[in-house]
């Protein structure tokens, strides 16, 4: 038996070394390196130069010459197959399935299929030079990182165990969750556009527009929030993760109340410019646009924390909110010929509510702040060099972010905000309808999207070729896209009296045109989304582009609302040859 308390060179010829070097994470090393790695069993780790490789139980065991002959170490490593290459992808994916506090994170269970990345880029390898044992608070958090995937890669599991966990994944029920409220918010469109006459839907059209253009910010403060918390996480950084809620909880706020004070400045003027019926239409949706911003960055955190169940109710909540109370209200005042002031009271209502199920959620488990974050006063924070650093980066990727954003958004919604200013109330209801029908592929194609980015970096960076999955992805939009323009076309007016009634059967020869334009650009948002999953993100500028296009276009040609389409298509059709075309390399 090895004496615990010494440090020793790793000898080649221990007949489980190789096994061990995968369970520290050092397969990677040449034979001259593994040499020289020096082992410290009684500290649990292994060091290469500056590198430092936190060991777990398994490969101390190993290296202590324990007698694994009946072991369940045993029998997992049999099971893998001892080979380092083996064991090296394992434990890669094992990373990958695995929390610091040893909870499985259940998106994948099967060993055989999950995601491997080189394990230079996991955490704690990708930090393993600025590790050191006498950090005891950093060095245990990436040890347990790495016991946790030990424990779990050498740990069998059933094919009913990986089912259950598939399906009760936080992860998988986000995503089911996130695309039945694009549902819940198309259901939403639909039964307003029953229970309102097109005039009234019009104005709700243009509240939800003004809503979604707003909705830029926090959907960048997450998105920036999201990343950046989930690295603080991982690397136990209590001062950083505190710095990047305050910062952002601070922007939300003021930047709401900003924003809340401009739209009630401007409300008179929004009645004339866009022809709604009077100033209380808006006032309701000033009220909700603070919190509206404010949960940007919970939302965010709950994201990076990885905490789906919460996140996936704050998106839930809202939407059966919106639907449910805007119901209730629409009805209740319909009898008043104010039922368009209930649907927007319950929009801000349900602003309110979801804020609040996020904040909620992000407190539900442990606060943000930590004992080293309370000793940081907000001055001393706006002080310090590492959290100054911090906060430039944050806020050029939130600028990134939202450029990309903003194309989609004014390709979107821009062509609406312009058909309130040109047409009368009554023709700008006609269109919000053909608009939220056209757009149904959105909700199609929006698993695809979300699925594909991690599926395109997996085999990427396994130096596989990802053309199958760009022709699996393309081809799944052609068929979506074309069948709803198909249909579209064949029965457009028995859609448009089925999901809105008669009232608006008027304007059921624009669905066809309007839902090809909509295709081009659900095609476009593919390529892209396929093309920054790669690392090359150099067509995000192109969306943005082709919506200051679209505006002036209407702008110059706006006689009828066919013409209008017919620009979008014009716009639309270069956007996704230009996007082609630069794709092609």
């Amino acid at each position: 038996m090895v004496d615990l308390n010494t440090t020793y060179k790793l000898a080649l010829a221990h007949p489980d070394s190789r096994a061990a070097f995968a369970l520290v994470g050092l397969t990677g090393l040449s034979v001259e390196q593994s040499t020289q790695a020096e082992l410290n069993l009684a500290g649990h780790y292994a060091q290469v130069g500056d590198a430092v490789y936190p060991m777990s139980e398994q490969a101390i065991a190993l290296l202590d010459g324990v007698s694994l002959a009946d072991s369940d170490v045993q029998k997992g490593l049999t099971a893998l197959d001892t080979d380092e290459d083996t064991l090296r992808d394992a434990l890669s994916a094992a990373i990958w399935a695995t929390s610091d506090d040893g909870t499985l994170l259940q998106e994948m269970v099967s060993l055989p299929t999950l995601t491997q990345m080189p394990l230079s880029m996991t955490y704690p390898f990708s930090i393993v030079e600025q590790l050191d044992p006498a950090d005891t608070g950093r060095f245990e958090h990436s040890r347990a990182t790495v016991q946790a995937a030990v424990d779990y890669m050498l740990t069998p599991q059933s094919k009913f165990q990986a089912l259950l966990a598939k399906l009760l994944d936080g992860k998988l029920v986000f995503l089911v969750v996130t695309t039945g409220v694009s549902g819940l918010n198309l259901i939403h469109n639909l039964v307003m556009g029953r229970l309102l006459n097109p005039v009234d839907y019009g104005q709700l059209t243009f509240i939800n527009t003004l809503l979604l253009i707003i909705g830029l910010i926090p959907s960048g403060i997450q998105t920036v929030s999201s990343r950046y918390s989930s690295i603080y996480e991982a690397q136990g950084n209590g001062v950083l993760m505190a710095s990047l809620w305050r910062f952002w909880q601070r922007f939300g706020w003021l930047v709401g109340a900003v924003i809340a004070m401009i739209i009630v400045l401007l409300a008179p003027f929004f009645v004339e410019w866009f022809q709604l019926r009077d100033a209380w239409i808006v006032y309701p949706i000033a009220f909700g646009i603070p919190f509206y911003l404010a949960f940007g960055i919970d939302r965010g955190l709950l994201q990076g924390k990885e905490r789906y169940y919460w996140l996936s109710g704050a998106y839930l909540v809202e939407g059966i909110i919106r639907l449910g109370l805007g119901v209730v209200l629409t009805m209740a005042l319909a009898s008043a010929n104010r039922g368009v002031d209930g649907a927007i009271w319950a929009l801000a209502q349900s602003l309110v509510l979801a804020w609040f199920v996020s904040w909620l959620s992000l407190y539900s488990r442990s606060p943000i702040a930590t004992d080293d974050t309370n000793s940081m006063s907000s001055a001393e924070e706006n002080k310090d060099e590492t959290v100054s650093a911090e906060r430039t980066v944050w806020l050029s990727l939130f600028g990134y972010t939202s450029m990309a954003l903003l194309g989609q958004a004014l390709i979107t919604n821009s062509d609406f905000v312009l058909v309130k200013t040109y047409f009368d109330a009554y023709d700008a209801g006609l269109y919000a309808a053909i608009s939220v029908i056209g757009r149904i592929v959105y909700f199609g194609t929006l698993p695809l999207t979300v699925l594909i980015v991690p599926l395109v970096a997996r085999e990427q960076s396994q130096g596989k070729s990802t053309r199958n999955l760009f022709l699996l992805l393309m081809g799944s939009g052609v068929v979506l896209c074309g069948g709803l323009v198909l249909v579209s076309a064949l029965f457009a007016p028995q859609i448009v009296q089925l999901l809105y009634g008669a009232e608006y059967v008027a304007a059921a020869g624009l669905l066809p045109l309007y839902t090809v334009a909509a295709a081009l650009f659900v095609l476009t948002n593919l390529l892209v989304t396929y093309r920054v999953a790669l690392g090359k993100g150099s067509e995000t500028w192109m969306p943005l582009l082709a919506a200051i296009a679209q505006i002036i276009g209407v702008i110059l040609f706006h006689d009828t609302l066919m013409t209008i389409i017919i620009v979008q298509i014009s716009i639309m059709s270069v956007l996704f040859a230009g996007v082609a075309w630069r794709s092609r390399k």
